[in-house]
């Protein structure tokens, strides 16, 4: 468990560890905060023990401590501001046993602008789906509850289609890809990895990338597209992300150097045809955006001219060893 400057938080969340039906070999704390905790803070009971390690600022950096510190064969990646049920960690290791998966997470809550928890965000009207279909942005949620008449039914039939070939994968410019819900697990290749058990030999062979930000804006892209089999996801038992406010980003910037992310793992992967459709699907951000007027705008602008002039910070800090890049907007 990376963190930084979020104490309250933390303990909420070693506290629901602590609770789990499922006995945990250890806790393995990285902390990079400005102060360390104290032994004091963190006895809120006596099992599994805990390891505290701190760490210059870097949560992917960290992730890579913690894992190589691990004992066990499977590794619980988990931020430090979730608090999941009490059967969570137990549910996840029967799904383990069952499938023989080196990746598992449930569903991953966080709260919408109704103060509702939710694990999916649907599209709700014809011409948003038809915007995400021409440039290839993210969708996550169904496509079943689209008001469609006459005139627009085969066009939607037609890109419903295109979405099932697809499958819960990427879109056709790498973005995240999840519209198949149906059954108790499903599988998916990119999900949220804060609070997922992996395979520690599969951390070690794909680890989280240190050349990015130290809030690890993207990590999840690289690990992920490495995991072999992709990620199962279990329906039954699910998780709550509060989104802690401390240490942070704006969204301008987090959007800003999660496209420079994404351009720099496709890069890797050498797929330059993704690539090609990624700038068509922030040139569609941006025109979204009202045409680059406010933060939005602004950041899909400069991660088109970064990426369109070959100036990707982490694309050149990779040529150059470099790590621990922060991309300013």
């Amino acid at each position: 468990m990376p963190t930084r400057n979020r104490p309250d938080s933390l303990l909420t969340t070693i506290r629901a560890l602590r609770n789990q039906s499922f006995e945990l070999e250890e806790i393995i704390i990285v902390d990079s905060s400005d102060e360390a905790m104290t032994a004091d803070r963190m006895a809120t009971g006596e099992m599994p023990p805990i390891h505290y390690i701190t760490s210059e600022p870097s949560v992917c950096l960290q992730r890579n401590i913690g894992i190589a510190a691990a004992s066990g064969d499977y590794v619980f990646l988990c931020d430090d501001d979730i608090v999941p049920p009490r059967d969570y960690v137990e549910v996840l290791v029967r799904c383990i046993e069952q499938s023989g998966a080196a990746a598992v997470s449930g569903l991953l809550l966080q709260q919408n602008e109704d103060g509702d928890w939710v694990a999916e965000y649907p599209v709700r009207s014809f011409r948003r789906l038809l915007w995400c279909y021409v440039f290839q942005l993210s969708l996550w949620g169904n496509l079943d509850e689209i008001s469609v008449n006459a005139i627009t039914r085969p066009l939607y039939r037609h890109m419903k289609r295109f979405y099932q070939r697809r499958g819960n994968s990427t879109t056709l410019a790498g973005w995240p890809l999840l519209t198949e819900l149906d059954g108790d697990v499903v599988r998916t290749r990119i999900y949220g990895l804060g609070s997922c058990i992996v395979k520690k030999e599969c951390l070690e062979a794909v680890p989280f990338d240190e050349i990015l930000d130290a809030h690890g804006i993207g990590d999840n892209y690289g690990v992920a597209l490495g995991l072999p089999d992709g990620i199962l996801v279990v329906r039954q038992t699910r998780v709550k992300h509060y989104v802690a406010g401390q240490n942070r980003l704006d969204k301008g910037l987090a959007d800003f150097r999660r496209a420079l992310a994404l351009h720099y793992f496709l890069t890797a992967h050498a797929r330059s045809g993704t690539q090609l459709m990624l700038v068509w699907s922030l040139f569609g951000q941006w025109l979204a955006s009202l045409l680059g007027r406010g933060p939005a705008g602004r950041a899909y602008s400069k991660a088109l001219l970064l990426i369109l002039s070959g100036r990707n910070p982490y694309v050149v800090a990779r040529k150059h060893g470099r790590r621990f890049v922060e991309p300013e907007l």
